[in-house]
C-alpha cells in the first residue's frame, strides 16, 4: 500500500511538470551563458511577437487540453485502487505527444544529420508507441491526449525558434534528461503496475526508451554538448537524478574491492 502511494504521487509530480527542462543543468539561463550577446528590449520585443503570433492559433486546443486532463484526474481521484495504472498510462501519452511534437519541429530545422536522424527517430517511436498505448487507455476508460497543454505548446516553440546549433544543444540535452526519467518511471510500472496491459506496455515500450537515452549520449558528443553522463552499461539502472548506476552484471568502481582490503592481524 505504501508503495502504491509513492507510485501515485510520482504520477502527479510528473503530470504536473509542464516544463521541457526541469533540471537545472536543462534551463536556459542567458546571465550563464559565456561570451554570448544577450538581446537588448527591442529584440526581446520581436521576439516574443514572433512566439505569441504562432502559438496564438493553439491556445484554444491547449486549454482543451488542459480541460480534458484535469476532468480526468478528478475521475482518477475517486478510485485509489486503480489510480497510479491511469496516472501513468496519461502521463505517458502526454511524453510521447510532446517528444514527438518537438521531435518533428526539431528534424526539420536541425542542420546536424546525426540530430536530425534521431529526431525523426524519437518521433517514430512515441508515436507509435502512443498507438500500442490507445487499447491499456479504452481498457481503463481513458481518452488519450490528442493536443498538448498550452505550456508545452509554448516551450516547444520556445526552443524551436532558437538558432539551429542553440536548438540541437538544448534538444538532445533535453531529450537526454527526458529518457532518464522516462526509463526510471517505465522500470517502476513494469514492476509495480496492478494492471497486466499497462505492465506489458512499460515492459515492452522500456528498451526502446532506453535505446533513445543512449543514442542522445552520442548524439551530444558531435554537437558538443556535455551531459555529464555516459552510455548505460547492460543491467544498469538510472538513478533518479538521470545518472546511470551499476545493477545486476556491473561493478561499482567506486566500491571496495574485496581483494583490495589489507590482511586482518590475527
Amino acid at each position: 500500500m505504501k508503495s502504491t502511494k509513492i507510485f501515485v504521487a510520482a504520477g502527479l509530480l510528473s503530470l504536473s511538470g509542464l516544463a521541457f527542462g526541469q533540471s537545472n543543468r536543462d534551463s536556459i539561463n542567458p546571465s550563464d551563458r559565456t561570451g554570448q550577446q544577450i538581446p537588448n528590449a527591442q529584440q526581446q520585443d520581436q521576439a516574443s511577437d514572433r512566439a505569441g503570433s504562432s502559438t496564438s492559433g493553439t491556445s484554444g486546443s491547449g486549454s482543451q487540453a488542459e480541460q480534458q486532463m484535469l476532468d480526468q484526474l478528478r475521475q482518477i481521484a475517486q478510485d485509489p485502487n486503480t489510480a497510479a495504472d491511469k496516472l501513468f498510462v496519461l502521463d505517458a501519452a502526454r511524453g510521447n505527444l510532446k517528444e514527438a511534437e518537438l521531435s518533428d519541429r526539431v528534424a526539420q530545422k536541425a542542420r546536424s544529420q546525426e540530430v536530425k536522424q534521431l529526431a525523426q527517430k524519437i518521433s517514430q517511436d512515441h508515436r507509435k508507441a502512443n498507438q500500442d498505448l490507445q487499447q491499456t487507455a479504452q481498457k481503463l476508460n481513458l481518452q488519450l491526449p490528442q493536443q498538448l497543454p498550452q505550456m508545452d505548446q509554448q516551450v516547444i516553440q520556445i526552443i524551436t525558434s532558437l538558432p539551429a546549433d542553440e536548438m540541437e544543444k538544448h534538444y538532445i540535452s533535453g531529450m537526454n534528461a527526458e529518457h532518464a526519467r522516462d526509463v526510471l518511471k517505465y522500470q517502476s510500472c513494469s514492476q509495480m503496475a496492478k494492471d497486466d496491459q499497462v505492465k506489458q506496455y512499460a515492459r515492452n515500450t522500456l528498451p526502446v526508451l532506453q535505446q533513445h537515452h543512449q543514442q542522445t549520449i552520442q548524439a551530444a558528443r558531435s554537437v558538443g554538448v556535455d551531459i555529464g553522463s555516459e552510455a548505460m552499461p547492460a543491467g544498469a539502472r538510472i538513478s533518479p537524478d538521470g545518472r546511470s548506476m551499476p545493477g545486476q552484471g556491473t561493478t561499482d568502481q567506486n566500491s571496495p574491492n574485496p581483494t583490495d582490503r589489507p590482511a586482518e592481524r590475527p
